[in-house]
């Protein structure tokens, strides 16, 4: 979250923070596939390859931290952005 933050995708003072506006489509594009629709995302221009490459590692890293500790505490656990 502090990376996510730092790298600009949480904005505003503590107690008053958001995602990042441009981020918007892409949530709206989450839920309209939770809801079972469908969508087309498409990158108009690549980011630095080292962040993405970080990024992914993050991802892959919590994503194994969290199922390891709801499957110990035999429940559900997670963390989102505000």
């Amino acid at each position: 979250m502090m990376r996510l933050k730092e790298l600009g995708a949480i904005e505003g003072a503590l107690g008053n923070m958001s995602l990042l506006p441009t981020l918007a489509p892409l949530i709206d594009a989450i839920h309209t596939i939770l809801a079972g629709g469908s969508v087309d995302v498409r990158v108009t221009q690549r980011g630095n390859p080292d962040i993405v490459h970080e990024l992914e590692r993050m991802l892959t890293q919590a994503t194994a931290d969290a199922n390891f500790i709801n499957e110990k505490s035999g429940y559900y656990v997670t963390i989102a952005p505000p």
